[in-house]
């Protein structure tokens, strides 16, 4: 059961769920004054599948068993007997903030389970910015004590990090079509408890690197902190200032520039995490040949990503009077991802990474005369 059928639940949680075999329910929020569905949802609804197109052109089917709109009152009991069945092993979102409007449903469902002897259901938040800890929390604040209790007998939150790029859905001749890239993972937290699904864990484990459990899930997070997002938003800066605004044809025209940052964002992510943990001399080779297999991956993840540039123009707008911390929150996001490694290159190497390093100078530059800020509105004014 997944609740959220937007880029992420169809181009992503979909393949997880069709990898693991499991049978694949979508609930998704109803629009419009009835609280009806999407044509888009309908579709899937009818059809009970989707298509992914993958950014290099190969295609495959998802198969969806229901899709039900848990804002529909006819259809909340149905959602609650699908969760409270032996036979759902595993709930997941990927609604980020708006994951608070199906805690109700939840909440209600999870009592029933336990109250009738059901196995555990696993529970998995596909989202970075809401983790399954987060939807745990919120999840106990909603109830009192006893209900709370009761739930957490039942229920097994597993803490997951994801990092698939997947496009907004589109109707294609009379078909749900999901562009994504064939990269990305579901990496899970080796402490979580598996066992009721461990063997098609196993089998989808075998099949692709779709799923994996992390040896270290706090590596596997600074791994994608500062060799994903912190490379990606480097190299987005620098296309901004040349007025590049296709990303996967500007990487694709500076591949040296693209090795150069990734070489750079690779020695910080090591001596930092040398520095953070006690590890051995094998644990140090191993991590050196684990980034550099995350640097190489995520260099052709790159070349052919069709990411544009404005995603990232798009954050970064003027400051108004209802929106005053603009400006201040994405260099908050900027520092998260670059001054750290940044830093932690200047330890190992006893000097500022270059390409880093001008590359701030060039953000300075766009911020101090403007260009920045009209670019992107220049961008999403035109989308």
């Amino acid at each position: 059961m997944h609740f959220g059928a937007g880029n992420f639940g169809l181009g992503f949680v979909g393949c997880v769920s069709k990898y693991m075999h499991f049978e694949f329910v979508l609930a998704n929020r109803g629009s419009g004054a009835q609280s009806t569905l999407s044509t888009q949802n309908e579709l899937i609804a009818r059809q009970q599948k989707y298509e992914i197109e993958y950014y290099d052109g190969e295609r495959e089917l998802i198969p969806v068993s229901q899709l039900l709109n848990f804002s529909d009152t006819a259809q909340h009991g149905q959602l609650i007997d699908l969760i409270l069945d032996n036979e759902t092993k595993l709930v997941t979102t990927s609604l980020k903030g708006a994951h608070i409007q199906i805690i109700p449903t939840l909440v209600e469902a999870l009592r029933a389970r336990a109250t009738s002897g059901s196995e555990k259901v696993f529970i998995l938040a596909c989202e970075n910015a809401v983790s399954s800890e987060d939807l745990r929390r919120d999840i106990q604040k909603s109830c009192n004590s006893e209900i709370s209790e009761a739930i957490n007998g039942v229920t097994e939150y597993i803490q997951c990090m994801v990092d698939r790029v997947c496009s907004e859905p589109r109707i294609v001749d009379d078909r749900v079509v999901v562009p994504a890239e064939r990269f990305g993972c579901l990496v899970l937290d080796p402490s979580a408890d598996v066992s009721l699904f461990k063997t098609r864990l196993e089998h989808a484990s075998s099949q692709n690197a779709l799923i994996k459990i992390a040896s270290n899930f706090d590596v596997e997070i600074t791994k994608k902190k500062w060799l994903l997002n912190g490379p990606h938003l480097i190299l987005a800066i620098n296309a901004l200032y040349e007025r590049k605004f296709d990303f996967c044809e500007y990487v694709n025209e500076n591949k040296n520039l693209l090795a150069e940052i990734f070489q750079e964002f690779s020695i910080g992510c090591a001596q930092s995490i040398i520095e953070r943990d006690d590890l051995s001399f094998d644990q140090m080779i191993e991590l050196d040949k684990d980034l550099q297999l995350a640097s190489e991956t995520n260099q052709q993840r790159f070349l052919q990503n069709p990411d544009l540039v404005e995603r990232i123009a798009s954050r970064f707008l003027k400051p108004t009077h209802r929106s005053p911390k603009r400006l201040q929150d994405f260099f908050s996001n900027l520092s998260y991802k670059v001054m750290e490694p940044a830093l932690a290159f200047r330890r190992r190497a006893g000097q500022l990474p270059h390409r880093i390093s001008l590359t701030l100078y060039r953000l300075v530059d766009l911020v101090a005369d403007g260009r920045f800020l009209k670019l992107a509105r220049k961008r999403s004014s035109s989308k």
